[in-house]
């Protein structure tokens, strides 16, 4: 048996929080978005780490990232 075998369920779990973030957004429902991340939220990205503690600091920052056509 695979790792992935193994580990289907949770790999398609995974998959079903990604999906619902990707609806989520596409339909810029932060409630639902929100849904998806937890809080405080962390993303590494270079050398930089970004720390969230709620989904109000999180929104804020990136409305301002997406811009007013988000």
């Amino acid at each position: 048996m695979t790792v992935l075998a193994e580990h289907d369920q949770e790999i398609r779990a995974a998959f079903g929080v990604m999906q619902a973030h990707i609806q989520a957004l596409c339909e810029q429902d932060e409630t639902a978005m929100s849904e998806t991340l937890h809080f405080p939220h962390y993303r590494l990205s270079g050398a930089e780490l970004k720390v969230w503690p709620t989904p109000e600091h999180y929104f804020s920052d990136f409305r301002s990232r997406a811009g007013s056509n988000w």
